[in-house]
C-alpha cells in the first residue's frame, strides 16, 4: 500500500505521472517520499521543454531510488554497529568469566599442592622418628644380649666386659646422635628448601593475579565502553525518530505550492497562463562588472578547536590576485547559507547540516572538505550561471521577452545582489568597494 497520496503530490509529477503511457504503481507512490522541491522544478522544466514523460520518470525514478538505497543503508550501517557491538559486549564478558574461574580453578590447586607438601612433610617427620624408635630399641636389644653374655661369663672377665660394655655403649649412643643430627640438618635443609621454593612460587602467583586482575579490569572498562557506544547508538536513533516525528507534516503539493509562492512569475498557473501588467523597462548603458563577485574561490586548508569551539581556516582568493585569510565558525557558515534564498535550488553540494552530537576528530575534518565544496559550488553559481545577476543589456539592444520575464529577471537581480553580499560579508570583503 502506497504511504503518499495521489492528491499530495506536487503539481509537477502528478502531471508526469498521468503522462506515463505505463500508469505508476503503489512501489512508484512510495519512492515519492523522497522527492526533494527541486526534483520538483526540473520535472516542471523537462515537461515545458517537451521532453518525454517516461525518460523523465526513468532519470527521477533512478535518482529516488538511490535516495532510498542510502536511507536503507545506513539503517542497516547503524543495524550492524548495534549487532557488532553487542557481539564485542558479550565475547569481553564471557573473557571476563572465563578469567575469574581460572583465577578460582587455579587458587583451588596452589591449595591443594601445599597440602600435599604439608602432608608429606609429616610423613617423612614420622618415618623418621619411627626409624629412630626402631634404632634405640635395636641397641637396647643389642646391649640386653650382651649383658647376658657378660653375666654368662666369668667374675674376673665381668669388670673388663663391663668396662668394654659402657665403651660400645657410648660409641652407639654417639654414632645414634650423629645419625639424629644429619637426619634433623638433612630435614631443616630440605625444609628451608620448600619454604624458599614457596616463597618464589607465591611471588610468582601473586604477579600473575595482579596481572590478571588488571586485565579484567581492562576488559570490564571496554565492555563499559561498548555499552556507551551502543547506547549512543540507540540515543541518536530516537532523536531521529523524534525529530522526524516531530517535524510538520507538509506534503509535497504544500511544498510545491510554497516554492512557486516565493518564486513568482517562474511558473504559470494550472490553465498555463500568467497575469501580465506592463511596466516601463529601465534599459542600462552601463557595461557589467568583469565578475559579479570579487571572490574566485575558498580554501579551507585547515581546523582547529579552541574552547569547545570549532575554528575553519578560509583562504579567499580574489580574481585580482589577492589572497586573504579569515576565520570563519560552522554558525557563520550556516548564516550564508540562510541568505542566500533561492540560489540554494541550483546547488548541486549539499550543505554539511547540523548533528545531534559535538563533530570531532575525522568527522570534524570530513566537515571541513564538505563546506569547502559547498563554499566553492556556491561562489561558481553566482559566477558563472547567472554572472551580473542574468541581465546583461546595453542601449544597443531590445528587449526581449515579456514584462514577467523581466520582473523575474528583476526579482533575481535583487536576489543575486543580496546572495553576493552574503558571500562578500563571510569573505571580509566590503561589499561597497570597487
Amino acid at each position: 500500500m502506497a504511504t503518499i497520496r495521489f492528491e499530495d503530490l506536487g503539481k509537477p509529477i502528478q502531471k508526469l505521472l498521468l503522462g506515463l503511457k505505463s500508469g505508476y504503481t503503489d512501489e512508484d507512490m512510495n519512492l515519492m517520499a523522497y522527492i526533494h522541491v527541486r526534483d520538483m522544478v526540473k520535472v516542471f522544466d523537462d515537461l515545458n521543454s517537451q521532453k518525454a514523460a517516461e525518460k523523465i520518470w526513468k532519470e527521477l525514478k533512478k535518482e529516488l531510488i538511490k535516495r532510498q538505497e542510502e536511507e536503507k543503508a545506513a539503517e542497516q550501517q547503524d543495524d550492524q554497529a548495534l549487532q557488532t557491538t553487542a557481539e564485542q559486549i558479550r565475547a569481553k564478558e564471557e573473557q571476563i568469566l572465563a578469567e575469574k574461574q581460572a583465577d578460582e580453578e587455579a587458587e583451588l590447586k596452589r591449595q591443594k599442592k601445599r597440602e600435599k607438601k604439608r602432608k608429606k612433610a609429616e610423613e617423612a617427620a614420622a618415618a623418621a622418628a619411627l626409624a629412630e624408635a626402631e634404632a634405640e630399641a635395636e641397641a637396647e636389644a643389642a646391649a640386653e644380649v650382651e649383658a647376658e653374655a657378660i653375666a654368662a661369663a666369668g667374675a674376673a672377665e665381668e669388670a673388663e666386659k663391663q668396662t668394654e660394655k659402657e665403651r660400645l655403649k657410648e660409641e652407639r649412643r654417639i654414632a645414634r646422635q650423629k645419625k639424629r643430627d644429619e637426619k634433623e640438618a638433612a630435614l631443616r635443609a630440605e625444609e628451608e628448601r620448600l619454604r624458599e621454593e614457596e616463597a618464589a612460587e607465591e611471588v610468582r602467583l601473586q604477579e600473575e593475579k595482579a596481572a590478571r586482575k588488571a586485565e579484567r579490569k581492562r576488559l570490564k572498562e571496554e565492555a563499559a565502553r561498548l555499552r556507551q557506544d551502543e547506547e549512543e547508538i540507540r540515543q541518536r536513533r530516537e532523536q531521529a525518530k523524534a525529530i522526524k516525528a516531530a517535524k510538520p507534516k507538509t506534503n509535497l503539493r504544500e511544498q510545491w505550492d510554497e516554492h512557486v509562492k516565493n518564486h513568482p512569475l517562474e511558473f504559470a498557473d494550472d490553465d498555463g497562463e500568467t497575469h501580465i501588467v506592463q511596466e516601463k523597462i529601465q534599459i542600462s548603458s552601463k557595461k557589467p562588472p568583469s565578475h559579479f563577485l570579487k571572490v574566485k574561490a575558498v580554501a579551507v586548508p585547515s581546523v582547529v578547536e579552541e574552547e569547545e569551539t570549532a575554528f575553519y581556516t578560509c583562504d579567499i582568493h580574489l580574481h585580482s590576485g589577492k589572497v586573504t585569510s579569515v576565520r570563519r565558525r560552522y554558525n557563520q557558515f550556516y548564516e550564508m547559507r540562510s541568505s542566500l534564498g533561492g540560489t540554494l535550488d541550483a546547488l548541486d553540494v549539499q550543505f554539511p547540516g547540523k548533528t545531534l552530537w559535538k563533530v570531532k576528530g575525522p568527522a570534524l575534518d570530513k566537515r571541513r572538505l564538505e563546506l569547502e565544496m559547498w563554499v566553492n559550488d556556491v561562489i561558481n553559481k553566482l559566477s558563472t550561471t547567472r554572472s551580473y545577476a542574468g541581465v546583461q543589456l546595453d542601449a544597443k539592444q531590445q528587449l526581449r521577452g515579456d514584462a514577467a520575464r523581466a520582473e523575474a529577471e528583476k526579482q533575481r537581480m535583487r536576489q543575486a545582489a543580496i546572495a553576493r553580499a552574503a558571500v562578500h560579508n563571510f569573505c571580509g570583503i566590503d561589499d561597497k568597494e570597487q
